[in-house]
């Protein structure tokens, strides 16, 4: 029994490296073989080392010309196809890294794939549409769902016959909803499957519970029944949920986060069983079969497979909870890294915080103070930092003691986002009765890069970049923005309106100072 309690907590297999950038997706091929796509263009397809511990990269898919965000794996073809933001989808032989064939026809970035068991391919974009493409027909466009929904696909899932068959398809609207789905009254295309508070990231099934799985931003995952009821809610994370799977027994489902982890959950209950932090927001997650780990022995029925995750930081890692399969060099180095990182940012912290405080050397105890009850804070002959107050009655300073808590940004005027720290987080009104968005922004980052990251993370086009820009420098002053970013002040006219045509305003609720914003 001590043995199967020390093999249910997660630990590192194998870091996986390859990657120059985000790592967004993954889609697993074989019991012993996945592949991830990256921001930074290709395609990798990893393969279980000799010796089982760790994987190796075996094929590297190159051809598309910007980030690669979206990917799923055709088991009939043994194809991995991938989405991205060059408006196309390409299928790939993983094997070789050859294209078989690319599929064009979205106006925005391909955000989201799956694939029917008929062997056909199903896309989303950001241009709100859903595409159906033929592998048999040189991979065809055969059926389109313009404005399928109100705002970008961001999620697609194909489901079993059991459940109707079609597809479901989620998105930045906060809604489910149902394609060639035979359990939908009348058939109807496009009926409300269910909601989220907020956008709808990732999509999944829970092929042996019989259960729909959904990530979301409004920070939980769900399971539903193929009815469209909640069962179980996955709560905890403390920022946007990209990403759900579930182990292929189904006890288990896994999700990663914008707050830099992956939580394990019970499937059936909703209990969070491990926290897995990690070193950036964890975009995608997958569970392996159990097969591809080989021979559990007496402790089998406790192995539900192991956990893949990709992570902001460009790394793929693979998580056991078998110890023999651990990499304990790795884990003790991943584990390391991060002490240093949460150490580095409490000084960091406590530095800014240290910073904004009046600090007076001792020699200002010296002087009177100018009413009773007023205060200094004085840095002590050996470092140390205490306040003291004026006590007129008897004309002297009484030591109130070290001033302490600056670490945890107290007075700092740093805002918290997603477990990390900000000079800026502004709430930005997209949308009438939806929620406000987080866009975060420290002096001295580069706008360009602030913004791609916020529209990326909040599922929206690149075409509001200038607009998002423009807004960044007006709420924080062209002084406080990295030097050569070439801000345009003319571009920012127009609206900030997904899906829309620039026209209107950009607005913007609580910022980084406390106080409204509207440009």
């Amino acid at each position: 029994r001590d043995r199967r309690d020390a093999m249910s907590e997660y630990k590192l297999r194998a870091d996986c490296k390859g990657h120059e950038d985000d790592v967004r997706g993954v889609a697993v091929c074989a019991a012993d073989v996945f592949a991830t796509c990256s921001r930074d263009k290709t395609v990798r397809v990893w393969r279980e080392a000799i010796g089982g511990v760790g994987f190796a990269c075996g094929t590297v898919c190159v051809g598309h010309e910007s980030f690669v965000t979206a990917l799923a794996f055709a088991p009939d073809a043994s194809s991995v196809v991938s989405g991205g933001r060059d408006k196309t989808l390409v299928a790939w032989d993983p094997a070789t890294g050859d294209a078989r064939g690319t599929m064009r026809g979205h106006a925005l970035d391909v955000t989201a794939v799956c694939v029917l068991p008929d062997g056909r391919v199903v896309s989303g974009s950001m241009d709100k549409s859903i595409k159906i493409f033929d592998p048999s027909k040189s991979f065809e466009c055969v059926e389109t769902f313009e404005n399928a929904h109100d705002s970008s696909v961001l999620a697609l899932v194909a489901l079993p016959d059991a459940h109707g068959g079609g597809f479901l398809s989620g998105s930045a609207d906060a809604t489910i909803r149902a394609w060639k789905n035979t359990a939908v009254p009348e058939g109807r295309d496009g009926a409300v499957f269910g909601r989220h508070a907020d956008t709808v990231r990732g999509l999944s099934l829970n092929k042996t519970l019989g259960l729909v799985l959904s990530a979301s931003h409004d920070t939980t995952a769900r399971a539903w029944t193929p009815a469209g009821a909640v069962v179980a809610e996955y709560r905890g994370h403390s920022a946007l949920v990209y990403a759900v799977a579930s182990s292929a027994c189904g006890a288990r489902v896994v999700t990663g986060s914008e707050d830099d982890t992956a939580r394990i959950w019970l499937a059936a209950t909703g209990e969070c069983t491990q926290v897995i932090p990690h070193p950036g927001c964890v975009w995608s997650v997958a569970y392996l079969p159990r097969a591809a780990v080989g021979d559990a022995g007496d402790d089998a029925g406790d192995d539900v497979g192991d956990v893949v995750t990709c992570c902001a930081d460009g790394s793929v890692r693979v998580w056991s909870a078998s110890i023999d399969r651990v990499d304990a060099e790795a884990a003790k180095s991943l584990d390391d890294f991060l002490v240093a990182r949460r150490a580095e940012r409490a000084a960091r912290s406590l530095e800014d915080a240290q910073s904004k405080l009046k600090l007076e050397p001792p020699s200002a105890l010296t002087s009177p103070g100018d009413r009773d009850g007023a205060t200094k804070v004085v840095k002590e002959e050996g470092g140390g930092i205490a306040a003291y107050t004026w006590n007129a009655s008897a004309a002297s300073w009484e030591r109130l003691g070290e001033v302490t808590g600056v670490g945890d940004g107290a007075g700092a005027g740093k805002k918290m986002h997603a477990g990390r720290e900000y000079d800026y987080v502004f709430d930005v009104d997209f949308k009438d009765g939806a929620p406000p968005l987080k866009l975060p922004f420290n002096d001295g980052d580069n706008p360009y890069a602030a913004a791609e990251q916020f529209l990326e993370t909040s599922g929206l086009p690149m075409e509001y970049r200038e607009q998002v820009v423009n807004f960044i420098v007006q709420n924080v002053g062209s002084a406080n923005v990295a030097q050569g970013a070439n801000v345009d002040p003319f571009t920012g006219a127009g609206a900030y309106v997904p899906g829309g045509a620039p026209s209107g305003g950009f607005g913007a609720g609580g910022g980084g100072d406390g106080g409204a914003h509207d440009p």
